[in-house]
């Protein structure tokens, strides 16, 4: 974000206000434990820098070729037109356009598709506008379509280099249970609650998980966009003073005042739009989308385009900033600033003392609203033009952001990974006999009943209490119980295969007794249940009773050759599979049997896995709705399933090829 205002001109001090307003904004601090969302979101400003960087070299070259012409249109025009021609012209493109690619490939391979997608669409329409933009100078047609076909090489490249992961992600989404889109609710799940454009001014307005007095819509982080009261004011005033100018004829898109003057207008419909688009099910856009739109079925949470307001209000505060720094603020002005925050401050302790319920959290909230405009009325008082008064401007923000996000991210002691857990300990005891399954809504009841019960209402995290949050190891909720290497046939994540979806849909329909033969072709040996099950007992926690399944079906087996691989479970009389090894990508059996069957494996059909008969290829087929099976010949024989993807082979090659690209296109412009 520094770099991104440092190229449209900003100053030193304006650009490093923009950068701690994104660095320590609530976007990314209070999502901070979601490791793919805060890898993939800072590279959005990286786009925009790099983007900027690539049209303003030809922008620039056209200025350039400009006065070259020696105030003569026609000469510019033809010179303009040679730029691309020009030895330094072309390595400065080469080396902008690889610079983004790897942006681009960096960000993707991040991991957080949504934010991506919303990033990469940002970073598209600003190019749109640069480009627009430049039709208003000295620029050829010729030059136009030059940047814009550079810009399509550095995002494709940038794919390119991310194919190794994306293709694989591609073909994952078309095999999950969203190959088809999201239900309406799923997708307006996490809108953003209008009420909470309050908090983009007093973070805390409706409270904060931290201190346990939460109780806004939803949850704090999925709304949190708070980038400090300063900024923000100084990007609604940025805002204000270039519709002033336009509405009185003073500017307009035509005569920019200065270099970042064009963009205010692009960054503050980016706002208003993502805004719109955030508020989810609040407004009946997002749902029309969804209808209508393609991709919009596709992701959960309309409050993530707050990935796309907080860099735009950052930009917009650096703008502002900028205004600032330059123009200065009357001493009367700054007056008015800190007696604003006076009255807030006193309209504070008030509500503190007078205020009851769960709106007390209005009080505390706007008594800090009143001392950071006292603070910063302060500063403006003492002349923001001087470079100290700057810097400790960006002192107040930092000092805001660091208070407002301090405690969002509460720690435990790390020996809860370590541990030992009786429940593991019980089921190893009792020989491993296969998975554990919980039912949805036990697994609602224990993690929502007790271990989330805050989250539930999301008004705290909880307590910190490592034998407290023991027992969520001790009741192997998924995905807890791969902390134990305890195999579970539940899986708490955003992606699963829809075959395998649609199977514990299924057995979440049923009651247990009608349920069990279906979890014994699955290999389900352990239930686990807070409620009583007419099962033997291997172990109970104080939350849940882990019951065994005596009629789970072993990990493979072989079924007899006439048997419906859709549905029948029965093993063959005399077969036997004598040894399974699984190392992750590959998983090796041992079997006999006295003729020919199906060999069945319940472990999920998916492309990518190969299976081979004593070295032999052999097709695999669906099993059980959602498993693996063979045709298994009589006789002893060795069977190997071997995951081998071929879109990640493919996508390795392609990322492969373009990184070699990259680096012949850094030779290149680097060489001079």
């Amino acid at each position: 974000m520094y770099a991104f205002m440092r190229s449209l001109d900003l100053s030193l001090a304006a650009s490093t206000l923009a950068a701690i307003a994104f660095q320590l904004c609530g976007f990314l601090i209070a999502r901070l434990s979601f490791l793919s969302v805060t890898a993939t979101f800072p590279w959005i400003a990286a786009w925009l820098w790099r983007t900027e960087r690539l049209v303003g070299g030809m922008e620039d070259e056209g200025e350039r070729m400009k006065d070259e012409g020696g105030g003569t249109p026609a000469l510019a025009l033809v010179r303009s037109a040679r730029a691309s021609a020009r030895p330094s012209s072309l390595t400065h493109n080469v080396r902008d356009v690889v610079l983004l690619a790897i942006d681009v490939g960096l960000g993707v391979l991040a991991g957080h598709a949504q934010t991506a997608v919303y990033g990469l669409l940002l970073t598209a329409t600003y190019f749109v506008w640069r480009v627009a933009l430049l039709s208003r100078h000295l620029v050829t047609r010729l030059s136009r379509h030059y940047v814009t076909l550079s810009f399509a090489v550095a995002i494709v490249l940038g794919l390119g280099l991310a194919a190794i992961q994306l293709l694989p992600a591609i073909e994952l989404t078309r095999e999950s249970q969203r190959a088809t889109g999201l239900e309406s609710i799923k997708v307006l799940t996490h809108s953003y609650w209008p009420p909470r454009l309050l908090t983009l001014f007093v973070p805390d307005f409706f409270g904060n998980p931290a201190q346990d007095n939460f109780w806004g819509y939803d949850n704090y982080w999925e709304n949190a966009a708070y980038i400090g009261v300063i900024p923000l004011l100084l990007a609604l005033g940025v805002i204000w003073d270039w519709g002033s100018k336009i509405r009185k004829r003073e500017a307009n898109l035509q005569s920019p005042i200065s270099n970042f003057q064009s963009r205010i207008p692009f960054f503050a419909l980016v706002v208003f739009v993502s805004l719109v688009l955030a508020f989810g099910w609040f407004t009946p856009l997002y749902l029309f989308l969804y209808q209508n739109a393609p991709g919009f079925d596709l992701f959960q949470g309309p409050a993530r385009w707050l990935a796309v307001t907080t860099p735009a209000l950052c930009a917009l505060a650096g703008f502002g900033a900028q205004r600032l720094f330059d123009d200065g603020i009357t001493r009367r002005a700054a007056a008015r600033w800190a007696m604003l925050g006076l009255a807030l401050l006193l309209a504070g302790l008030g509500g503190s003392l007078i205020l009851r319920g769960r709106v007390t959290t209005m009080g505390p909230a706007t008594l800090r609203l009143g001392i950071v405009l006292i603070a910063s009325g302060a500063v403006f008082h003492s002349g923001i033009r001087k470079p100290k008064s700057q810097l400790a401007l960006i002192g107040i923000v930092a000092i805001d952001l660091i208070t407002a996000h301090f405690a969002l991210n509460p720690s435990i002691d790390p020996a809860i990974y370590h541990a030992v857990n009786p429940t593991a300990e019980a089921i190893k005891a009792d020989g491993e006999r296969g998975r554990v399954f919980y039912f949805n809504q036990d697994e609602e009841a224990i993690k929502f009943g007790k271990y989330l019960a805050h989250n539930k209402v999301f008004d705290g995290f909880g307590p910190n209490n490592l034998s407290y949050w023991l027992g969520v190891r001790e009741a192997v909720i998924p995905n807890a119980a791969m902390i134990d290497g305890v195999p579970s046939a539940n899986n708490f994540d955003s992606l699963i295969v829809g075959r395998y979806q649609s199977v514990l849909d299924q057995i979440n329909a049923l009651p247990l007794d009608r349920a069990l033969p279906l979890l014994s072709r699955m290999n389900v040996a352990y239930v686990v249940s807070p409620r009583v099950f007419d099962l033997p007992v291997v172990y109970q926690t104080p939350d849940a009773t882990i019951y065994r399944n005596d009629a789970a079906l072993p990990r493979a087996w072989i079924a007899p050759l006439d048997s419906d691989l859709a549905a029948d479970s029965s093993v063959m009389p005399g077969s036997l599979v004598e040894a399974l090894t699984d190392s992750g990508n590959i998983v090796t059996i041992r079997a006999v049997s006295p003729r020919d069957g199906w060999l069945i494996l319940s472990d999920v059909w998916y492309p990518g896995w190969q299976a081979s008969v004593d070295g032999v290829p052999t097709e695999i087929q669906v099993a059980n709705q959602a498993f693996r099976a063979i045709r298994f010949p009589a006789g002893t024989h060795q069977v190997e399933f071997r995951y081998a993807l071929v879109s990640a082979a493919i996508g390795g090659w392609i990322t492969l090829g373009c990184a070699l690209v990259v680096m012949v296109g850094l030779a290149m412009s680097f060489k001079r």
